[in-house]
């Protein structure tokens, strides 16, 4: 296999975020892995870009947007009592109460350090 190839084939498996924090000032980029289930369903669309979710006018959304859209999706789902921030707030607090270290929360949830 090419190292082109074997490039190619480790990014199909990863998603490559850029979280940002403190008025967008300092972006931090993460790659997390794609569970195989996730996989199989990304496999059935068809990809036209980098990035997965799009407006309804095939843009990326901004970050306000983004955030905007999530709340909506949560409200019609019957949950909205939830923001993208308590359910993520939500799971770092459930990896930790099972037994995850500082390391393995600074990568999962993009902090640079264990205060926050």
């Amino acid at each position: 296999m090419s190292r082109s190839s074997t490039r190619n084939t480790a990014a199909r498996y990863m998603f490559k975020l850029r979280l940002f924090k403190n008025s967008n000032r300092k972006p931090y980029d993460i790659e997390i892995g794609i569970h195989p289930i996730l996989e199989s369903v990304l496999a059935m669309h068809k990809v036209t870009a980098m990035t997965y979710l799009v407006t309804e006018f095939g843009k990326p959304f901004s970050i306000k947007g983004l955030g905007n859209r999530i709340s909506d999706w949560f409200r019609q789902a019957g949950l909205g009592h939830l923001t993208a921030h308590s359910v993520r707030k939500g799971l770092a607090t459930d990896v930790a109460h099972n037994e995850a270290t500082d390391s393995m929360l600074e990568a999962m949830f993009g902090w640079r350090d264990a205060k926050t």
